[in-house]
């Protein structure tokens, strides 16, 4: 049973109402001999003071507000959560390849250098008779200082076989100079020479160099341009024409003589320079590979363009074939790309030929690393360069071909971020249906036919990542059957902020949602991110961040009510009917008139309709019931709260078998049924302060 509160005041307004004297310190048995006995008793003996609070259950969802308005609250902080890992997947990213040719390479320039002399020019010139006078000539300047130099017309003067570079075995040339230069150091000047330099293997012609006019001590250059040539490393130089003029025309004129030796003759220079190979079997010299850059497109979806990236930890995978016969030193540089101390990105690895052992790969960290976007959409430039490892002379000649090519293929893996900027694009992700059960038992415990004035749901959006969204959700009440949708707004998520939005009676049904009482609500739903498309605001997310979805449902009741019960139930002590202590007669016998009077004061602003009913604790079942029809509601002011009590008298004549009711009954329940449809104003607030306050009494005339 509720504690109930008793107000002596109104006791004492119930007592004036009776306008009689009570008797109640008088014993019957007594009063029988009396000779002056009160004609009319008055004796009042059930007051019952019911609130809110007696019908309302104690439990977490009541709030009372400082003025005693009450409001019914159901919270949820979370129904709904979305992870910053689902909207952004940058933990593997696909490989970016880059195939790259060797190309020609270059050789080192190369220089060979000999003498034909005097003595060899004799023996191979094809006039014998004039070859076979140098040596005398020679001995004769010997002995006499000087000899006559005699004219040697144009003619063969033989072959001479020169090594070539040790840097090849043989090359083709794709482009490049070979040059000649001869530096007279014969007593006479050169009229002309003609040379053609060939490959000694095959005596194919390389080229033909012309020479006319060398004076004595002086040197002339030749140089040809070589193109799509093979040559080979052994070379034969043919003077297919040799010109002299001598020292004169007349033997015996001492005055042209000349000094003769067996050492003078004509230094000959074979130079190449800038030689392009496009294949060859060659000793690799050290030069520069191809360079170039590698533009990894980072692969997202839905327009995401990222300006940022910050990694926790993550590999740099590298991959390469090779099918260049010697070793390719590879650097690589990822400008955008810095640790924490601004160091940007480099690593280098030797490529080695996997003709036969297949691909290579290699991994390198890029923990603490951050990626800077900003100046390009999605896409990472890695600049590599290359270095041919040179053939060392103690190794052998290797096949090349220029187009031997080094694959390289490049990737981000195993990707952790603590954070990303950029814009992400517009993402959509459903939120799968389920469902939550509504404890609202407070209201339930209020009654039935409740509909609410200005229910609010309002929906919290904890966004900890920097990403705006808009949530449409789909969501149903129900309640024995019968379901009801809440049709409200799209919530609009504000980007790293708890933002609100509000379902009122303007934007959604929810008095419809309420009014359904449900037990159980199912939701479901979609949420985009960036609605409006990219609008220059940069997102942001970082590990563990999220949208968190909670709701907060606030029941201010101010309402109307159809059937709001209030229920008292009282044990009779000191019955008025069962005073007289003698067991052979009762309090009847002495009754002639028994009027149940009744003071009511509402301070509820319903109508309300009160029955009383009789009952004995033993058996349980009721003796006897009353009903006073129409209590009228307390007066409310423009705040919508009572301004003034409705006090409300009554009188009831009770006949016999009433009065033997309640000569029975050991305990009453009072039962008041508050409505507040019909009244001009429908919906009315409640505060804990109201109180329906019934007091019982009877006033006996006795015999």
């Amino acid at each position: 049973m509720k504690q109930k509160k008793y107000s002596f005041s109104f006791l004492f307004g119930l007592i004036l109402f009776c306008l009689l004297p009570s008797c109640l310190d008088e014993d019957f048995s007594a009063l029988s001999n009396q000779q002056d006995l009160e004609p009319i008793v008055a004796i009042p003996f059930i007051e019952s003071s019911t609130t809110l609070l007696d019908l309302i259950p104690v439990d977490d969802y009541i709030q009372i507000d400082e003025d005693e308005f009450i409001h019914i609250i159901y919270q949820r902080d979370s129904f709904a959560y979305v992870e910053s890992d689902s909207l952004l997947d940058v933990e593997n990213q696909f490989s970016t390849v880059r195939s790259m040719e060797l190309g020609a390479i270059e050789l080192e320039p190369y220089e060979d250098d000999f003498r034909m002399t005097i003595l060899q020019l004799s023996q191979n010139i094809e006039d014998t008779a004039l070859g076979n006078y140098f040596p005398q000539g020679v001995e004769y300047s010997n002995e006499n200082g000087s000899a006559w130099f005699p004219p040697i017309n144009p003619q063969s003067a033989g072959y001479y076989s020169r090594p070539g570079p040790n840097a090849f075995q043989y090359i083709l040339i794709e482009s490049g100079i070979i040059e000649i230069s001869l530096y007279n150091e014969m007593p006479v000047e050169i009229t002309s020479i003609d040379m053609t330099l060939m490959n000694m293997l095959d005596s194919a012609v390389i080229g033909y160099f012309s020479f006319d006019n060398i004076a004595i001590l002086e040197t002339a250059y030749c140089e040809l341009l070589v193109e799509n040539q093979l040559l080979f490393n052994d070379l034969l130089m043919h003077v297919h024409s040799f010109h002299l003029e001598g020292s004169g025309e007349d033997p015996f004129d001492t005055d042209t003589y000349v000094e003769l030796s067996y050492a003078q003759g004509v230094d000959v220079v074979v130079s190449t320079r800038e030689v392009l190979v496009k294949e060859g079997l060659v000793r690799f010299p050290e030069e520069e590979g191809p360079s170039d850059t590698i533009s990894v497109d980072l692969d997202f979806e839905n327009g995401m363009l990222l300006s940022k990236i910050d990694v926790i930890e993550g590999d740099f995978n590298c991959s390469f074939e090779s099918s260049v016969k010697t070793d390719i030193d590879l650097s690589f540089t990822i400008p955008q790309l810095k640790n924490s101390q601004g160091e940007i990105f480099e690593f280098a690895l030797i490529v080695t030929n996997t003709e036969n052992s297949g691909a290579q790969n290699s991994s390198y960290s890029i923990d603490g690393y951050n990626f800077d976007l900003s100046d390009s959409e999605n896409k990472l430039d890695v600049y590599f360069s290359s270095t041919v490892v040179p053939t060392l002379e103690t190794e052998d000649h290797v096949l090349f071909s220029e187009n031997d090519t080094v694959r390289v293929s490049v990737a981000l893996d195993n990707m952790v971020f603590s954070s990303i900027e950029g814009y992400f694009g517009q993402v959509e992700k459903q939120i799968d249906e389920s469902e939550l059960n509504l404890e609202m038992n407070a209201l339930q415990a209020i009654g039935q036919g409740i509909i609410l004035s200005s229910p609010i749901i309002s929906f919290i959006s904890d966004n900890s990542m920097g990403i705006p969204f808009e949530i449409e959700l789909q969501m149903q009440g129900f309640n024995n059957g019968e379901t009801v949708n809440l049709a409200g707004p799209k919530i609009s998520v504000v980007s790293n902020e708890i933002s609100t939005t509000t379902f009122t009676n303007d934007n959604s049904q929810i008095v419809d949602f309420i009014a359904l009482n449900p037990t159980q609500m199912s939701y479901s739903g979609t949420v985009i991110s960036n609605p409006l498309g990219n609008t220059g605001e940069l997102n942001f997310i970082g590990p563990g961040t999220g949208l968190m979805i909670g709701f907060e449902m606030d029941l201010p009741l101010q309402l109307s009510i159809q059937n709001l019960i209030l229920t008292d139930t009282l044990e009779i002590k000191n019955n008025p009917f069962n005073l007289i202590q003698d067991s052979s007669i009762t309090a009847i016998d002495y009754m002639e008139n028994t009027s149940l009077v009744f003071r009511v004061e509402n301070g509820f602003p319903f109508d309300a309709t009160l029955d009383i009913y009789l009952f004995d604790s033993i058996t349980s079942l009721p003796l006897d019931s009353i009903r006073i029809e129409f209590i009228e509601s307390a007066i409310i002011n423009n705040q919508g709260r009572v301004s003034e009590t409705s006090i409300n008298n009554f009188s009831i004549d009770l006949e016999d078998e009433q009065i033997n009711n309640f000569i029975d009954a050991n305990k009453i329940t009072i039962k008041t049924k508050l409505d507040s449809y019909g009244n001009e104003n429908n919906f009315v607030k409640l505060y804990t302060d109201y109180k329906f306050l019934v007091g019982i009494g009877i006033i006996n005339q006795f015999k």
